[in-house]
């Protein structure tokens, strides 16, 4: 943004898909404020990906309210609706995938989607799964992901709870990410901090029934006892607590993982808000 400013580019657009500096306090916060604001100051126009982190730029006064616009309803890219399909749970390839995983039918499936990392809120996400197999509950845990050493690791101690508990799966990164998500029973989304959560919409977009924590880039896309449930960040106890609600109600899953599916479609879909970007790029080309 330095450069393009010597370079005097006339328009010049900084994209916000999160804010590291959420997460952060004292000196390491003050130095992400300084420079996000900084960059703020050199753009043209500032886009963050939710309405949420529109409200939090806003409240810290980061940027000229001027500045500030949104694509559509949010989100980066949108989502697939042909492609996250709930129609893929009926295929038999589904069967063999859970088959091949070692899972029963009668199992329940817990979903997580993402890099596997801290800051998503593996640590409390295990800790609460081995509650649930405490209280002898038929689950499992399908970590739709990869582990990341470079930046925010889990601890050794997580990691080897997870590589050995029997009923805990890593997959590793996957392409078909829709016929895992089509497998499982319930997503669950503990992270601290988002821009736009893509896993949630694309859980959504399955009919899947969506745990998320009430943070913003979450629950832009989760009401709470609407299309999903919201939980306090870092609160193992209470995450728990969700899911067994879960669990034991089929009736509360079903309802809420087809209002996640008609809000998805209905607000996301990526073909409409691909063509919002064109339009919004066009306007501010015609502009210059």
């Amino acid at each position: 943004m330095i450069a393009a400013t010597a370079a005097r580019v006339p328009v010049k657009i900084h994209s916000v898909p999160g804010l590291r500096l959420i997460e952060t306090t004292g000196v390491t916060f003050a130095v992400l404020y300084f420079f996000e604001r900084l960059i703020y100051q050199l753009s043209t126009y500032v886009y963050p990906n939710s309405r949420s982190l529109k409200e939090y730029i806003t409240k810290k006064r980061m940027c000229p309210f001027a500045k500030i616009r949104m694509v559509g309803n949010g989100s980066s890219n949108g989502v697939d609706i042909k492609r996250f399909n709930p129609q893929l749970k009926q295929s038999a390839r589904i069967e063999l995938l859970r088959s091949k995983i070692g899972i029963d039918n009668g199992a329940i499936i817990i979903a997580y989607l993402g890099r596997i990392v801290k800051e998503k809120g593996i640590h409390e996400l295990v800790e609460s799964f081995q509650s649930l197999c405490q209280k002898n509950y038929n689950v499992y845990l399908l970590l739709i992901g990869k582990y990341e050493d470079a930046y925010d690791s889990i601890s050794m101690q997580v990691k080897h709870l997870i590589d050995y508990h029997q009923n805990i799966h890593v997959t590793g990164w996957v392409n078909n990410v829709e016929n895992y998500l089509a497998a499982c029973d319930i997503l669950v989304h503990p992270s601290y901090r988002e821009g736009f959560s893509n896993a949630i919409l694309q859980g959504g977009a399955m009919g899947l029934p969506i745990i998320a924590c009430d943070i913003p880039g979450c629950n832009d896309v989760i009401r709470d006892n609407e299309t999903g449930l919201l939980v306090t960040p870092k609160d193992p106890i209470r995450l728990t607590h969700k899911i067994e609600k879960l669990i034991n109600n089929p009736a509360l899953s079903r309802k809420l993982g087809q209002a996640a599916r008609n809000h998805a479609v209905g607000n996301y879909g990526n073909l409409e808000l691909w063509k919002e970007i064109k339009q919004e790029y066009n306007t501010l080309l015609n502009g210059v």
